[in-house]
């Protein structure tokens, strides 16, 4: 009979733990958020590459880890998580920061590239002109960027970005004279 509860016990201590908290994924990815945001970014990428490896189909994963790495100016890196993200089916999120990390990195034909991409599927959204009119003037392409911030003038009335791109276009313009 002893032996019986000595084997009932050690069965119930080997299937629960006691010590050992088990997390789940959000709470780990909102953790691995946190550290980023804190300046963290290798122990956040560690992080996020481990939940992509449990849950590969995870999209918000990869978008946040791609972020993570272009913080670190790592752009190489984010864009080669990005690129398979943006195609079927279309995900704005995933073209946008795929625009943005080629901006930083001074891609700027890339930029024209994808952003001519994502206006023929969502020419709704202001977002790709704009930053293909910052590729432009980076360019020098000023007379076409002009065009373009017109357009988008018209289209969605002026911001506080389009004049500043208006201005930087001026400014460009005047520099050549």
């Amino acid at each position: 009979m002893r032996k019986l509860y000595l084997c009932l016990l050690l069965f119930i201590i080997a299937f629960f733990p006691t010590s050992a908290q088990e997390y789940t994924a959000a709470e780990n990815f909102e953790l691995a958020r946190k550290t980023a945001f804190s300046g963290n970014y290798e122990d956040a990428i560690q992080m996020l590459e481990h939940l992509r490896e449990q849950a590969p189909e995870n999209t918000d994963y990869t978008l946040f880890l791609a972020r993570v790495h272009s913080w670190q100016e790592n752009y190489e890196e984010a864009i080669t998580l990005l690129k398979p993200l943006i195609r079927d089916p279309f995900m704005p999120e995933s073209v946008k920061l795929l625009i943005t990390v080629h901006l930083w990195a001074k891609k700027y034909e890339e930029v024209i590239y994808y952003a001519d991409y994502a206006i023929g599927i969502q020419p709704e959204d202001p977002f790709y002109k704009t930053e293909k009119i910052k590729a432009l003037i980076e360019l020098g392409r000023t007379g076409e960027a002009k065009n373009m911030v017109e357009e988008l003038r018209r289209e969605s009335g002026s911001t506080p970005e389009l004049e500043y791109l208006r201005t930087r276009i001026f400014q460009e313009n005047k520099q050549e004279i």
